[in-house]
This record gives structure tokens, sequence and C-alpha cells, in this order.
């Protein structure tokens, strides 16, 4: 997500992990807004960590 959102009007980036932390080590230029992580998704960028969430404590019982 590009810029403030509450303050300002956001807009919505798609980029891979790496080209954001990227972005956050070497910013494009002082005026552009800062971008922030709004969504990621840990277990499609490194599916062994499924094996080491337990998920009881989520769903008792089930």
């Amino acid at each position: 997500m590009r810029g403030n959102r509450e303050q300002y009007q956001t807009r919505f980036v798609q980029m891979s992990l790496t080209a954001y932390i990227r972005s956050l080590a070497y910013p494009a230029s002082p005026t552009e807004d800062t971008l922030y992580l709004k969504e990621f998704d840990l277990f499609q960028e490194f599916p062994v960590l499924q094996h080491d969430v337990d998920y009881t404590d989520f769903f008792p019982g089930a």
C-alpha cells in the first residue's frame, strides 16, 4: 500500500517481498509516498513453515 491511509488517499501496489524490502532499503525518492506492507502470505512464500504451526489453539476440538 502506498501512502498513509489514516491521513491521505492510498493506492494499492503489488510487488514481491524482495522488491518491497529493497524499496525500504533504497527509497526511490524522498517525495514519493512511503510503502506499507498490508498483506503478506507467509505460508505461500515459505510453505515449510506450515509444519511449525500448532493450529489446535485456533481450532480447539477440531
